[in-house]
């Protein structure tokens, strides 16, 4: 009976920690979407990310720097480029990634090995030199292959005027395909548009870490947008010249802790 007993209390821990292993997950998606909103709330998406990625310790060095003009001068390129990001590099690290790291385990060791050793080494790096070279390629140009498949079917049949050996059938099914990739291309519009706006989140990085960082966050575009109003201001009432000078009386931007008011 107490063994019993022990049984199902292990099981009941179990079940409490697989449900707050969710529970921090959901916490994490929350907060990631929170992010999200914040970004995509206002025509200044380029402010926000300065003070998401400032706020969030991404890319110190320049933020800090384009801090005292108030990120005027911070764009989308020059986000990645701070953060040394780039598609194609970031794609082919990802890419090259097994293979960089079967190269060095097997390769890097298989002539110290003895001679039945370093033949299997040999033989698992080959197999990964195959599959990251040869039918890596292949099955991603199966995949373009079959996007297109209907724009292909459709040049091919009107090209030999097959169009009459086309049941209504096949037809019907054709037509309900190319109708379903069209929504998919219409629903990954605003996928890419997130995907794009989160990549300039810690570009370059592996991951960004979103925990109760929302509200810290939204202070630091709240005082952006009272010193850069009280600046407009400023050039409104004196202009440039005057503004550049009662500026340098002022408290900067980076003088305040975000929880005092500006």
């Amino acid at each position: 009976m107490l063994f019993v007993s022990l049984k199902a209390w292990k099981s009941y821990i179990v079940v409490l920690l697989l449900l707050l292993l969710v529970f921090y997950e959901f916490l994490g998606s929350v907060e990631l979407l929170e992010l999200q909103r914040f970004l995509e709330e206002g025509p200044d998406t380029i402010l926000r990310l300065a003070c998401a990625n400032h706020e969030m310790g991404y890319l110190n060095e320049y933020l800090s720097k384009e801090q005292e003009s108030l990120y005027r001068h911070v764009t989308w390129r020059s986000l990645r480029q701070a953060g040394k990001s780039s598609l194609v590099r970031t794609f082919w690290k990802w890419y090259l990634e097994r293979w960089n790291y079967a190269k060095a385990e097997y390769l890097g060791s298989w002539k110290s090995e003895c001679d039945g050793q370093y033949i299997i080494l040999f033989i698992r790096a080959a197999l990964v030199f195959l599959l990251t070279f040869v039918m890596g390629p292949i099955y991603f140009l199966s995949r373009i292959v079959r996007f297109f498949s209907p724009a292909i079917f459709i040049i091919y049949l009107s090209w030999f005027h097959l169009w009459s050996h086309v049941t209504s059938f096949q037809l019907a099914i054709t037509c309900l395909y190319i109708l379903l990739l069209i929504i998919l291309c219409l629903s990954f519009i605003p996928v890419l548009r997130i995907h794009f706006l989160l990549w300039h989140v810690n570009p370059g990085g592996h991951y960004i870490s979103v925990n109760n960082i929302s509200l810290s966050i939204r202070q630091r575009y709240t005082k952006l947008q009272s010193f850069s109003a009280q600046e407009t201001l400023l050039m409104r009432l004196f202009g440039r010249d005057i503004t550049a000078v009662v500026n340098a009386y002022l408290p900067k931007f980076g003088d305040f802790d975000l929880d005092e008011d500006v």
